[in-house]
């Protein structure tokens, strides 16, 4: 006799204590179960959708990309801040800045800023830039990579 995949699950089948929880509640208490998990995996993938939504631009439907990110010390950070229009900076510790920009080149750049504060509490401003903003935030990180060789990442 030649063993086949459906007789060996047939015999697993019979061999295996029956389910309890199956038998109690019945083939609708595992439509219930089933469809708990489904609900509960469609709530995870939307979550997970909704954090990562603005990283996509619709018009051409690319991701943005991170394209230069590092640690800048506090006056460029001050500097950054002011071409940005952000007003929030008080006392700020080890800040850091990264720029994205969409893969297909239609969309704008967006400059994010984060600094720890002398209370522990860490800060983050995002802030959509026009094309003036980007060539000067641009040539500022410039200066910075051509003094120091840091903050370049492509």
């Amino acid at each position: 006799m030649t063993p086949s995949f459906g007789k060996y699950l047939a015999a697993r089948h019979a061999a295996a204590a029956p389910c309890r929880r199956i038998r109690r509640r019945g083939l609708a208490g595992l439509a219930r179960l089933g469809n708990r998990r489904v609900a509960h995996a469609g709530r995870r993938c939307g979550r997970h959708a909704a954090r990562h939504w603005h990283s996509l631009l619709h018009r051409c439907r690319t991701w943005y990309r991170t394209i230069r990110n590092g640690k800048i010390d506090v006056e460029t950070a001050r500097t950054l801040a002011n071409i940005c229009n952000v007003d929030e900076i008080r006392d700020l510790h080890s800040p850091r800045y990264r720029l994205s920009c969409c893969q297909g080149g239609c969309g704008p750049t967006r400059c994010e800023l984060s600094w720890e504060e002398s209370s522990g509490a860490v800060d983050l401003v995002r802030v959509w830039l026009d094309g003036q903003q980007r060539s000067q935030v641009v040539a500022v990180l410039d200066g910075l990579a051509g003094d120091e060789g840091l903050g370049v990442r492509d």
